[in-house]
């Protein structure tokens, strides 16, 4: 047994973060005449509250307490006599205010429920998009009958300009037609029969006065083919256009705002999307990246990459039809997503020829395409992919591990019906797959499942989204076909918020850390720890107390203290991790219960025989326990 030797002295109590709440389905809303179909929802920035719009007559809004699940308010205008429709996205929140469109543009005070609306506008009977600036300052909408900029702290609309959306059909859904930045906004339009108008608004024009368009494309300039994406470089100079037969680079410069250069596809095989591709264009400050469908003799997609601002190209030809890409956060490595195959490719530096070599490609073919193999498929971080494979009713979940330049697989699971969304937690720790009335939480770090949780049956998809995230919540949503009723389900997340104190280099080279899964509810009984990340084949065990410090302890620190107690000592597996279920009923002698109320702090001690200092610990996690 390790002698963990605890020092007389108690050097440091640490505030660290707030205990981790438990991990489970908080509510569960569901059924008419209530929900008809949820379609997009979004957590206020700091957790408190969840902002959705369920898809009725009349687009009720409907906003929920994030901590708890419960339904705090709900509004339906009147007498609008249409159905809020497909939008792009249909909510936008910051931690004070709310923007929800469909039969109409409403605005909700969050601190203020209680005094009913900011205001409604109109936009339109159906509008279809919205962007809200980074500062939460002004929204711009992308309206049924023109574009629009309000004022998110009043709802006073501030400007329009004509343009219209492409009406909507499965072969010609555009993916976003709106962006925008603290200083600028970028709108797309239909021109008939098949053009795109790109405008540019300066939001906080130099000479004063309301937000101005200071850059439209006109006949002369407009790109081809109906809109479909765009996307803004992380700089806020430049944005990317994809229309179905063109890409496009704008320069965001107030009102030197300018169409830098519009290219088309290096082969114009690339037919329609036929609603296809779920996203087709990324942007880096350097490069710009799209994919496209190739209708052949057998159906393929090619990916076109243009660099910033020259547009010089490069390409390669991908098998199956598009569905979905992304690129990694600091922009160097592009993954994409076809029907039948994931490709992974370097961005950053590119081939001397025109060729776009990937740098690995697995073949995991999905039997589906467009909305029915999901409205997103796969998510990225800086070395992970997880991507969702629709295969007939059920579908399959797979990780990949970046970090050697290949798609090393290191996880799979099955959701066990067809997928709606995907999204992982900012903080890179947790994942949420949204099946059609499924609620799916993977842990990143552990790659398992820890929480797989069914609604009903029925279900299909909604138009702009089917789940959110924060770090500590997720919520899942969408439609119940069989009997019109919509579903929604909020879930209460371990949040890696809950760690504390310092862990350090091992002889891997790499600090352990322990993470917790499972819940916190006493009665549950299924806390989970593991602590990661060390050398295989040493003998350590967590510990646990009622006092949180930080004092040096071999090569590390010992991070718990006052009433003390071991588990049981383990070895570490080759992998370098160690697993403990925590038997509520079983605890070592001299711990503390794990009762309602009250918080305890876990770590794992081990050895480290190759280290200077003969041991060495995790850091800690904290959990209040319910």
């Amino acid at each position: 047994m390790i002698p963990l030797r605890i020092p007389a002295a108690l050097s440091l109590m640490f505030a660290g973060a707030a205990p981790c709440a438990a991990q489970y389905v908080l509510a569960e809303h569901s059924g008419w005449p209530d929900l008809i179909g949820v379609d997009d929802a979004e957590f206020t920035p700091d957790g408190r509250l969840l902002v959705a719009r369920d898809n009725t007559i009349d687009t009720t809004t409907l906003v929920y307490d994030a901590r708890t699940g419960a339904e705090v308010y709900r509004y339906t205008p009147t007498n609008t006599g249409h159905f809020g429709g497909t939008c792009e996205d249909a909510v936008a929140v910051t931690n004070d205010r709310a923007v929800v469109i469909g039969t109409r543009v409403l605005f909700l005070d969050l601190n203020n429920l209680a005094g009913g609306p900011l205001a409604e506008r109109d936009a339109g009977s159906r509008p279809r998009d919205l962007a809200l600036t980074p500062d939460g300052t002004l929204v711009a909408v992308r309206g049924d009958d023109a574009q629009y900029i309000y004022d998110v702290t009043t709802g006073a609309q501030l400007a329009s300009a004509p343009g219209v959306p492409l009406m909507w059909s499965p072969s010609t859904y555009s993916v976003d037609s709106v962006v925008a930045d603290d200083e600028h906004a970028v709108v797309l339009s239909w021109v008939a029969p098949s053009s795109t108008r790109v405008t540019i608004w300066d939001l906080h024009p130099a000479g004063g006065g309301p937000p101005a368009v200071v850059f439209e494309t006109t006949a002369a300039n407009d790109q081809a083919g109906t809109p479909h994406d765009l996307a803004l470089t992380p700089s806020g100079r430049h944005v990317a256009v994809r229309s179905e037969s063109q890409v496009g680079l704008y320069r965001l410069s107030g009102s030197a705002s300018h169409q830098v250069w519009s290219k088309d596809l290096k082969f114009q095989l690339a037919d329609p999307f036929d609603g296809s591709a779920m996203d087709s264009i990324e942007a880096t400050d350097r490069r710009v990246v799209t994919i496209s469908r190739r209708s052949t003799s057998s159906p393929g997609a090619q990916l076109d990459l243009y660099t910033v601002p020259g547009g010089d190209r490069k390409y390669q030809l991908l098998k199956g039809v598009p569905h979905d890409l992304a690129l990694t956060p600091n922009g160097e490595r592009l993954v994409v997503r076809t029907h039948k195959r994931v490709y992974l490719f370097d961005v950053a530096i590119l081939p001397t020829l025109e060729f776009l070599l990937p740098l690995d490609d697995v073949y995991q073919e999905a039997t589906h395409q467009g909305w029915a193999a999901g409205m997103d498929s796969l998510a990225v971080t800086a070395d992970r992919a997880l991507v969702v494979v629709r295969q007939d009713w059920d579908t399959k979940i797979l990780t990949y591990d970046l970090s050697a330049d290949r798609l090393d697989q290191v996880f799979v699971t099955f959701l066990g019906e067809p997928v709606c969304d995907l999204a992982i937690t900012p903080d890179r720790s947790r994942a949420t797959v949204a099946g059609v009335t499924r609620m799916m939480v993977l842990d990143m770090r552990l790659n398992e499942v820890v929480l797989d949780h069914d609604v009903g049956v029925g279900g299909t998809y909604p138009w702009c989204d089917g789940v959110a995230v924060t770090d500590e919540q997720a919520a899942c949503f969408g439609y119940i076909q069989d009997n019109l009723d919509g579903w929604l389900g909020v879930v209460d997340l371990f949040s890696r918020a809950g760690n504390y104190c310092t862990s350090t280099p091992n002889s891997t080279g790499q600090a352990a850390t322990i993470v917790v899964s499972g819940s916190s509810r006493e009665s549950v009984n299924d806390l989970r720890l593991s602590a990661l990340g060390m050398p295989g084949g040493e003998f350590g065990q967590f510990v646990y107390g009622d006092v949180r410090q930080q004092v040096p302890f071999g090569s590390g620190f010992l991070c718990v203290t006052g009433q003390l107690a071991r588990f049981p000592v383990q070895v570490v597996d080759t992998g370098g991790r160690a697993i403990l279920d925590v038997d509520n009923t079983n605890l070592p002698v001299g711990g503390g219960d794990l009762t309602m109320g009250t918080s305890w702090h876990f770590q794992f001690v081990y050895r480290d025989s190759l280290a200077g200092g003969g041991y060495n610990t995790t850091d800690g996690v904290s959990v209040l326990f319910e």
